[in-house]
């Protein structure tokens, strides 16, 4: 969907601070209006077992538009079944059937310019950072898409026994004793997570989506296609079952760690968990993030070699993603550390 100012005929763009669809020539903004939204929907495993199926990437229907005759081809993943010719609501039950719809957005905060910024910040006050490589990068860089995630809301009931390994520690948490041992466990932990947030497109790592955590869900939206204004959106192909296996992956880890500092342990010998979520509910969320991509000169055998880099940033909050490293940058700063110790040990040592 690409409007335009009704002004000047100029392109818009979403700005949260304005309140609506800014027109980037003239200013004018088209106010929108909308309720924010954000609650959760329940399932359980027979709505698993229903869309797992259905979820296929490849899956396109034909269908015929009833106002124009037009003939289309509808993805199930696409926002909005309107029709491009004439804008009727295509609605066929097979099509309908077939999508899991937007629930909720968060709108971008932040415009491309103050992204780079914080891009940039980032990179000047990271350490490791490798400051030569985002000197370059333009506004232009930096681009704006919209993610496809799943928000869960389980409540997890585990049963749990298992052999644990430990080293004993005094009250303070200190190692007295190098000699391994070994325990039986056995027992119960009841949690509740909440808004455990999974990516559902197989080009966004979970691990990226966290290195730009947490997001604000408080002021996300009932889903309008007005928000998307000057903005991607990714492809949503990864099946809903999958994010849900995901998520119960990391509630499981986490409850690991949770045993573990429960009965005081260093490490799981072997460990058998019997776990009953309930409660289980999910919200299809566009969250906003910001991408750079660029290359990276490196040696590797003496031979000069190129690679791509991606950086992500918090389109709502401006929290940088992992940024590659300078090894050389690192090595500075760690002997220019040690500099200073030793001339303040000298200092300590010689003058006062």
């Amino acid at each position: 969907m690409v409007n335009f100012c009704e002004n000047c005929g100029g392109a818009v763009r979403f700005s949260a601070k304005d309140g609506g669809n800014k027109c980037e020539v003239c200013g004018h903004v088209n106010e929108i209006d909308s309720n924010l939204y954000f609650d959760k929907k329940p399932f359980d495993d027979s709505f698993l077992e229903q869309t797992e199926q259905e979820k296929t990437p490849d899956y396109v229907e034909n269908v015929k538009c009833n106002a124009c005759g037009a003939n289309l081809k509808l993805s199930k993943y696409q926002l909005s079944n309107k029709c491009p010719y004439c804008g009727e609501i295509i609605e066929t039950e097979q099509s309908q059937a077939k999508i899991i719809n937007v629930d909720s957005i968060i709108p971008f905060h932040l415009t491309p310019a103050q992204a780079l910024k914080k891009l940039k910040k980032a990179a000047f006050w990271r350490i490791s950072a490798n400051r030569k490589l985002f000197k370059t990068i333009k506004e232009r860089d930096i681009v704006g898409v919209y993610a496809n995630t799943f928000c869960f809301d389980i409540n997890a009931f585990c049963r749990y026994s298992g052999i644990f390994s430990y080293t004993e520690k005094d009250k303070e948490g200190t190692q007295i004793s190098s000699q391994i041992k070994h325990k039986h466990v056995v027992g119960m932990v009841d949690k509740s997570y909440r808004d455990i947030l999974i990516e559902a497109n197989y080009g966004l790592e979970q691990r990226e989506l966290l290195s730009i955590m947490p997001y604000d869900f408080s002021p996300a939206f009932r889903f309008r296609e007005e928000f998307m204004q000057g903005y991607a959106l990714q492809k949503l192909d990864k099946p809903f079952a999958d994010c849900v296996n995901l998520a119960e992956k990391l509630i499981k880890e986490d409850l690991k760690r949770v045993i573990l500092k429960r009965h005081n342990c260093d490490d799981i010998d072997t460990i058998d968990m019997q776990l009953d979520l309930q409660d289980k509910k999910y919200n299809y969320c566009l969250v906003p993030i910001y991408f750079v991509e660029t290359k990276e000169k490196y040696k590797k055998n003496g031979v000069e070699q190129e690679r791509k880099v991606k950086v992500l940033i918090n389109g709502e909050t401006g929290k940088v993603g992992s940024l590659p490293k300078n090894p050389l940058r690192l090595l500075l700063w760690l002997f220019g550390g040690c500099a200073i110790i030793v001339a303040l040990i000298l200092f300590f040592i010689f003058v006062l």
